[in-house]
């Protein structure tokens, strides 16, 4: 629809968020257990071009007010926040009638199905270790975060404030309670069921200030997508790293896999391993580390993964006290190799 709304002299409010590409797509935002960002996999340098074609391809605007071009028409449709509803229904009076909400624009499935998976917002309630009263603290946060409580909580605030007092509840029984027309809670009921949360994992803040400089690159110096964002990849994992040691978690080296690393583990076993023992089981050793080999090699295939989970186990019947450890570190490693397949 966009060359049609253009032709008109209209426009489309699209989001920066390269997470909802990428999480409708299939993708995901960390990987290796949030030791390391996955934006340099091929899907997810695919979502982040996407997104930035649609502003680069298509002159989309990048930054606009929302309630003011939505109410003069120059931007008819927009992905917002649904608690923008709040407020055209009061600063927008003159269009009462004439919009609505729905779930937000997805990618078509194989199947034929739309995937309208967004990125949920994460908020939380907390209780201070310092509290004098942790018992009462814990019934009060039980208490509000009750669908009966929030329930009436929000239709009051819709009592008194009208329909700009609807409020964006959490709990989706509560939220079933407001007064939404059925359409409107028809949307938000579908949208609801299609989000999903990211992890939150030490140096998550950092990612979102260089896939903005990413974006900025494209979208300003028509920079390559793919080749600005890959710029800033050893930088996120760099602090991604550094906030771990933080914690004593444990790092990834620049550039390193968990496959890779738990495969090094592996390895670094058998050759410190000498004597009868190295002798005795110097077959499975051997075809161990072929295994470890096969699986990290650039054009492996699940077979390859598979046959590593084999050789581990085969370690286990000849010795598992000798080679428990060793064979741990493989099933991961071929654990890791299974979650890197887009």
């Amino acid at each position: 629809m966009i060359p049609v709304l253009q032709y008109n002299k209209m426009d489309i409010g699209l989001t920066t968020d390269y997470l909802t590409y990428l999480y409708q797509m299939g993708g995901e935002l960390y990987a290796d257990n949030g030791m390391r960002v996955n934006l340099d996999s091929n899907l997810a340098l695919q979502a982040f071009e996407m997104m930035c074609n649609m502003f680069t391809m298509y002159s989309l605007p990048y930054s606009y007010d929302f309630a003011n071009r939505f109410r003069t028409g120059e931007i008819p449709i927009a992905i917002a926040p649904y608690t923008a509803y709040n407020q055209l229904v009061v600063f927008a009076t003159e269009i009462a009638g004439l919009w609505e909400f729905t779930t937000i624009p997805g990618m078509k499935q194989d199947d034929g199905t739309i995937n309208n998976t967004a990125v949920s917002s994460v908020a939380g309630v907390v209780m201070l270790t310092g509290t004098d009263n942790p018992e009462g603290a814990w019934r009060f946060i039980d208490w509000y975060t009750d669908s009966e409580f929030q329930a009436d909580y929000c239709n009051e605030l819709v009592a008194l404030l009208g329909e700009a007092g609807m409020n964006p509840t959490a709990n989706i029984e509560a939220l079933a309670e407001l007064p939404w027309s059925s359409s409107e809670y028809k949307s938000l009921k579908a949208q609801f069921d299609a989000l999903t949360a990211v992890p939150n994992y030490p140096g998550s803040y950092i990612i979102g200030r260089y896939t903005n400089f990413a974006f900025l690159s494209a979208y300003n110096e028509k920079a390559s997508p793919s080749e600005a964002l890959l710029s800033y990849i050893n930088a996120i994992n760099k602090e991604i790293s550094r906030k771990r040691e933080e914690f004593n978690l444990e790092t990834l080296e620049i550039g390193q896999t968990l496959a890779e690393k738990r495969a090094e583990q592996a390895l670094d076993i058998f050759n410190k391993l000498k004597g009868d023992d190295a002798s005795k089981y110097a077959d499975k050793i051997s075809a161990a580390k072929a295994a470890i080999d096969a699986a990290l090699a650039g054009d492996a295939t699940t077979e390859q993964f598979d046959a590593l989970i084999a050789a581990a186990d085969e370690l286990i019947k000849a010795n598992a006290d000798l080679f428990g450890e060793a064979a741990g570190y493989m099933k991961e490693s071929a654990t890791a190799l299974y979650s890197y397949i887009e």
